[in-house]
């Protein structure tokens, strides 16, 4: 049996060896014709697809010419050039849309319309992709069911309505079937027992009512249940699954008084994450048996006790995220726990929130080798910041942020050369930052060292080696003067300079050259005093300023209240009169035709009673005339109104914006009009980069509930 199918394989592999090089002959003849490119009834089905869907940006533009395998999207096996591929999916939406504009400029890059029929003509289809699309209104296609040769459909986010159909059950190659969030009212099938037919399905991502015989699906390796809402115990069938490298959890409202012990003996999982759910109790040594874990995730649940000592077996371990809970013991017991091959290789610890105390052991963190982040915010860990954590030269987030740590910064900070994130506020440090802590940082981006009783004390032609993006130096001591240090700094999006100490009154002129890039900045108590030469985004939404306990003054009005002019022209005045001048033409007219005598009935017109008289034909010409002035009148006093409440709108918005600007600078009180004038001071990110993750926006949430 083993050799016949070693002699299948071995002709299988001549047969395309052969055809590859008749192809390369048909491509060195010279021949176009006998190219092999794209099948032309694929390329007739793509254009009826085409035509059927909604594609504002014009992100299809490429699907033209004869060769379909060129288009953007598609992917041909490169020997019969038949479709093998088809990806529209569309990017996710950016981190942070500030603006309804956005918002909508960002729906204008989504597919939508219709899915046509003829897809079924790519009967070579292995790959369907329609992710991340707005497809509202529409069903999920029954004909889907007979893409026979599909072996991977990602409905996810598309936005389709109704139940997924249960055609879908006839897709017995697939390997892949995500539909998470594929409807937007969470439509599903009554039944979807059809998904426990799909015997190759690896990966699996639902976001409706869990079927729990999906547990006999032993063939599954992935299972995303993240974000359903699923209440009570983890079921204890998961532990059929024994092929899963990974599974995720996260987001829901498990209950269980514990971890199951049946997902400790998932031996071959790589990825556990059980995130933001109600878990309690503590963590079984049992957890050793995974020792294939590459990723475990236990952050915001209600855990306690001692974290059992894994340092020796799960080698493998390259992140672990414990934030969130309650340990509530030393750090040092913490990191002994994953002393051993675990701390040889662990890439990131993630312990915030977690009611630890003691002091960092020098000699254990130089053990953490590989570590590229670390965060040991917000709990009571005291002593000296070891300078041993510098010489990890893996490092690029380091988060140590409110914790009771004193002495200084040790030097050996500035050796750190992946560095992109150092945050240190709200701790008891002192002593000097130099230009020696930064030496080699110049991956830098986000520097946090408000709250403490540090100094900054560099040289007045110092030139940092980095580009900052975020900088937090309140209550810090600049010295004397002003450093002149942040003119070379090009990327600023968050900066915050309050309760600085220094005995600068009158702040540098360049330091108002802010980067177009600004998000919040925050100058208050600082008493600094002078003019504000000009801010290009004070007083519009997206700039969130404090410049409070100052006595500032500003030198010019905001750039909307210049351009006051010229929005007005914007708006067609011009136009609107000359329209009233042609409106008054025609009132003379009406009354010119009002004033006018009719003529006298001679008996040439009695003679004629069918005809109309000349007395019919004045009366006539007077009331179309009305009839056209009351047409105008009653136009052009809607495009009058509707420009007036435009420019009344306008104006209440740049008086907003004044009365902002005022109060911001301090030089006014707040007005008792119930305007919402106030600018948030933004709490301090946990880490550098990137858009906040659902445990990230849980701190974040936490913060301001501190904050008010």
């Amino acid at each position: 049996m083993a050799m016949a199918i070693i002699r299948i394989a071995i002709a299988l592999y001549f047969w395309l060896f052969t055809l590859s090089i008749i192809r390369n002959c048909m491509f060195c003849s010279g021949n176009n014709s006998s190219v092999i490119s794209c099948i032309e009834t694929e390329r007739q089905a793509l254009l009826s697809l085409k035509q059927d869907l909604y594609d504002p940006s014009n992100r299809l533009a490429s699907w033209v010419g004869e060769d379909c395998c060129k288009w953007s999207g598609i992917i041909c096996h490169n020997i019969t050039g038949h479709v093998r591929k088809l990806i529209l999916r569309s990017p996710p939406p950016p981190p942070y849309l500030e603006s309804f504009a956005e918002f909508e400029a960002y729906k204008k890059t989504l597919l939508g319309g219709k899915i046509s029929p003829t897809l079924l003509n790519l009967k070579h289809l292995h790959h369907l992709d329609l992710s991340n699309n707005d497809f509202g209104g529409n069903r999920i296609p029954k004909f889907l069911g007979s893409l026979a040769s599909l072996r991977y459909l990602n409905l996810s986010q598309a936005r389709f309505d109704g139940m997924v159909p249960c055609q879908i059950g006839n897709l017995t190659n697939l390997r892949t079937l995500d539909l998470h969030d594929v409807t937007t009212f969470n439509g599903y099938a009554m039944n979807i027992q059809w998904i426990s037919h799909l015997s190759l399905l690896r990966y699996l991502d639902l976001t409706f009512k869990f079927p729990k015989w999906v547990f006999n699906i032993r063939s599954l390796t992935s299972l995303d249940l993240s974000g359903n809402y699923f209440i009570g115990p983890i079921w204890e069938g998961i532990q059929n699954l024994t092929s899963l490298m990974h599974l995720d959890l996260s987001s829901n409202y498990f209950n269980t008084s514990s971890i199951p012990r049946s997902l400790y003996g998932l031996s071959r999982l790589e990825f556990l994450n059980l995130a933001r759910n109600q878990l309690s109790g503590t963590i079984s040594s049992d957890i050793k048996n995974l020792t294939s874990i590459v990723s475990l995730d236990l952050s915001w649940n209600d855990l306690e006790g001692k974290l059992p000592t894994v340092g020796t077996q799960l080698c493998k371990l390259k992140e672990i995220h414990l934030s969130g809970n309650k340990w509530n013991q030393s750090i040092s017991q913490v990191l002994d726990s994953f002393c051993g091959c675990v701390s040889d290789g662990l890439e990131v610890l993630d312990i915030t929130y977690s009611q630890l105390f003691g002091r960092l052991d020098r000699s254990q963190i130089w053990k953490f080798k590989a570590l590229t982040e670390i965060d040991l915010s917000r709990n009571s860990i005291s002593g000296h910041i070891p300078a041993s954590l510098g010489n990890v030269s893996s490092l690029r987030s380091v988060v140590l942020s409110h914790n009771h740590f004193d002495g200084s910064l040790p030097e050996s900070f500035g050796q750190l050369t992946k560095l992109e994130g150092l945050y240190i506020s709200n701790n008891y440090l002192e002593g000097t930052i130099s230009e020696a802590h930064f030496a080699n940082t110049t991956k830098l981006r986000g520097l946090y060292a408000s709250d403490s009783q540090l100094t900054l004390d560099v040289s007045p032609s110092w030139i940092p080696p980095f580009q900052l993006e975020e900088l937090s130096l309140s209550s810090l001591n600049l010295g004397p003067q002003f450093p002149l240090w942040p003119r070379s700094q090009e990327h600023f999006t968050y900066l915050d300079i309050s309760k600085v100490r220094t005995d600068a009154i009158v702040l540098p002129s360049w330091f108002w050259n802010f980067s177009a890039q600004l998000r919040f900045l925050n100058l208050s108590h600082n008493h600094f005093q002078g003019r504000i030469p000009y801010i290009s985004n004070i007083g519009n939404d997206g700039l969130e300023i404090d410049l409070s306990y100052n006595h500032f003054e500003l030198a010019s009005i905001p750039s909307r209240l210049a351009n006051l002019e010229a929005y007005i022209q914007s708006l067609e005045l011009d136009e609107l009169m000359h329209r009233v001048e042609a409106l008054e033409s025609l009132a003379n007219k009406v009354r010119a035709l009002e004033r006018q005598e009719p003529p006298p009935v001679s008996a040439k017109n009695r003679a004629h009673t069918s005809s109309t008289t000349p007395r019919e034909e004045h009366a006539s010409a007077v009331g179309g005339a009305v009839v056209e002035l009351m047409r105008v009148v009653n136009e052009l006093s809607e495009d009058i109104a509707m420009t007036v409440d435009t420019l009344k709108r306008e104006i209440a918005d740049l008086s907003t914006k004044v009365n902002v600007t005022m109060v911001t600078i301090g030089n006014s009180s707040p007005p008792s009009t119930g305007m919402d004038y106030r600018r948030i001071k933004v709490p301090e990110p946990w880490a550098y980069g990137g858009a906040r993750d659902a445990k990230e926006l849980k701190n974040f949430f936490f913060d301001m509930e501190q904050y008010f």
